[in-house]
């Protein structure tokens, strides 16, 4: 191996790298299910009892679920994916609140 420090971060950057590459990419997959979880109103109601179950907040297991993947997920690039498509989430969000207004006025 080279002591030449330019080499050595070479390749400790090639190494993140790598790793960055192989973590899980589960963007897709959340932004999809926090749209769900603000459109779908019966999938929201689902969820927020089963994390209240027994009148208690059940947020051992929210951090259970998470540190059992957060080795493999690149957290910043999810965020950064998450707010870029906010807009997007929004208006769906806003777009099926006023369905639902309209879907229940007495004409």
């Amino acid at each position: 191996m080279s002591s030449n420090p330019a080499l050595k971060k070479n390749s400790s950057q090639a190494m993140r790298s790598r790793q960055l590459d192989s973590k899980l990419d589960l963007s897709e997959t959340i932004k999809d299910g926090a749209r769900m979880f603000l459109i779908d109103a019966g999938i929201r109601r689902q969820l927020i009892l089963a994390f209240t179950e027994d009148s208690k907040l059940h947020e051992e297991e929210l951090v259970d679920v998470y540190r059992l993947v957060e080795d493999q997920i690149d957290m910043p690039s999810l965020a950064r994916e998450v707010l870029q498509d906010l807009p997007s989430v929004a208006r769906d969000f806003m777009l099926s609140w006023s369905d639902s207004i309209l879907s229940d006025r007495q004409y």
